[in-house]
């Protein structure tokens, strides 16, 4: 069993992940970009989803993780892998591990340097989907 915790904080978000012995396995901090159109006033991104989500939705994306750790040697189909190289919500070394193991001879890592996770630049992410 793990525990999720976030903190959902004005100015940004922490997860810790705990394990069952109530020791800390990881943690992440995200800053929210804030933008201040007027003096007195502050505003952030709406594209950016800022709720807190679902105990339970934490636990699924650990299990799905978990899952997909002690399985990567066995994909085989063609992957695309893309990371941007500064993300600081997801460590693009997860990336580089995945694509490391997956037995598929059809893969691609794209690594977007100096870009960070939802970056203003998401556009030429994006369009790499659609070629």
């Amino acid at each position: 069993m793990v525990i999720l915790a976030i903190d959902q904080g004005t100015t940004g978000i922490r997860s810790i992940l705990f394990d069952q012995d109530g020791q800390i396995v990881d943690s992440r901090y995200m800053e929210y970009t804030q933008y201040y159109p007027k003096p007195g006033w502050v505003e952030h991104d709406p594209l950016n989803y800022r709720e807190g989500i679902p105990a339970r939705t934490g636990l699924e994306l650990i299990t799905a993780m978990n899952r997909i750790q002690v399985q990567m040697e066995t994909i085989t189909l063609p992957i695309l892998v893309m990371h941007c190289s500064s993300d600081k919500m997801t460590n693009p070394s997860g990336s580089q591990e995945l694509f490391d193991a997956v037995s598929s001879e059809d893969k691609t890592l794209k690594l977007y340097n100096g870009l960070i996770h939802n970056d203003p630049e998401k556009q030429q992410v994006f369009m790499i989907l659609l070629i």
